[in-house]
C-alpha cells in the first residue's frame, strides 16, 4: 500500500475497476454509491463515512490488521484537515473557537 491519502487508497484499491463498477459493488450490500461520490472521495472533496470504509475493506477482502487501522487513520486525518484541525489538537476546542469567532 503506497497511498498517503484516503482518496489515493480508494483509487489504488479499485485498480482497473471503474468508479461506476465500484459503486455497484458497494450497492450490493446496502445503499448504492454513484461514480460522482467515488470521484469526490478520490479527489479529496469528501471523505467516506467509517461504515463505507468498512464496506470497501470487506468488498476487497482486505484482511483485518494494521491496514484497517491505517485506512481509518487516513480518513480521520482527512476529516481533521477539512476542518483545519491539526493532529493532536483538540477538535472540540477548535469547533468551539470556530463557532465563537463566527457568531
Amino acid at each position: 500500500m503506497t497511498a498517503t491519502s484516503i482518496g489515493g487508497w480508494i483509487k489504488e484499491l479499485r485498480g482497473g475497476l471503474s468508479q461506476a463498477a465500484l459503486g455497484e459493488k458497494l450497492g450490493k450490500n446496502g445503499t448504492a454509491v454513484t461514480s460522482e461520490t467515488i470521484w469526490r472521495w478520490e479527489n479529496g472533496k469528501n471523505v467516506p463515512p467509517d461504515w463505507r470504509l468498512k464496506q470497501l475493506l470487506v468488498a476487497f477482502a482486505v484482511p483485518e490488521g494494521p491496514l484497517h487501522a491505517y485506512v481509518y487513520d487516513l480518513a480521520r486525518q482527512a476529516r481533521l484537515a477539512a476542518h483545519d484541525v491539526k493532529v493532536g489538537e483538540n477538535a472540540e476546542t477548535k469547533a468551539i473557537d470556530v463557532v465563537t469567532s463566527h457568531g
